[in-house]
């Protein structure tokens, strides 16, 4: 392991009951390679295999692998080769990676408001750790235990076809549709009671006169230990994106 991050494992010590991650392996950082099509820098690719995507240490980095390239299509053409892009903040102040030279540490910001304007932060990344690791130690910043996370998601599912999200996925409906609420711009909101897995779930649909097809949702989350392990996130999300093209996953992080 990197020294940097030797120290600041060790650093983490003291907090490993309140902070949670899960390094990616060698093969899922590929996936996000090949998905951007870039190659990560050797000491931004041992964050990954250290903490991974899913941590609640460092504020604002992507929180889902595929972040990367969902967010890449927003940077003009002639960024997308020279940064690589690892988060937004928290809102839209895009934070990139020089992705020509891994000498080049600093982190620099989009600034997408001034045209393609590119600056550094005054900080590198190894910074962005460190700050964020004694930011661990501020006893006004209460910190919930590991055992009490969640990976918190919402699948959102465009479909004419209400059937067949029942045949793709183990969930069945077990009331009829009630109308909750009709909003301001006149979206029908509905909601439902569902088995899912043997689990009761509330599934809901919206529909608009202007749309080519209602939109299905429901929430779902795991604990964050059951990470690694066979995961019913992970199973309905491999069937609905390949049953539904315009199945969107929702990804709330660990809260």
């Amino acid at each position: 392991m990197d020294p940097l991050y030797n120290d600041l494992m060790q650093q983490l010590a003291p907090y490993e009951d309140r902070v949670y991650y899960y390094g990616l392996t060698e093969t899922e950082i590929a996936v996000i390679e090949r998905e951007t099509g870039q190659k990560f820098p050797a000491y931004f690719r041992a964050f990954l295999k250290t903490f991974g995507v899913r941590q609640d240490i460092v504020f604002g980095l992507f929180t889902s692998e595929r972040d990367f390239a969902a967010q890449k299509q927003y940077l003009p053409k002639n960024l997308k080769k020279a940064y690589i892009l690892i988060g937004d903040n928290g809102g839209k102040d895009y934070w990139l990676l020089n992705a020509n030279d891994e000498t080049d540490t600093n982190l620099y910001e989009w600034q997408h408001w001034v045209g393609e304007r590119v600056v550094p932060l005054g900080f590198n990344f190894g910074d962005l750790l460190k700050k964020s690791i004694a930011a661990l130690s501020d006893p006004k910043v209460p910190r919930e235990p590991v055992a009490a996370k969640n990976w918190c998601v919402q699948f959102s599912i465009p479909t004419g076809n209400e059937e067949r999200i029942y045949s793709t996925i183990p969930l069945i409906r077990i009331e009829a549709w009630e109308l909750k609420e009709i909003s301001p711009a006149e979206v029908y909101c509905y909601e439902a009671k569902a088995m899912l897995a043997e689990k009761p779930i509330t599934l809901k649909r919206n529909d608009y006169a202007g749309w080519s097809s209602p939109s299905y949702y429901f929430d779902l989350q795991e604990p964050v230990s059951h990470f690694g392990l066979p995961s019913l996130i992970k199973e309905l999300d491999g069937k609905l994106r390949k049953a539904f093209p315009q199945y969107k996953l929702i990804d709330y992080g660990i809260l």
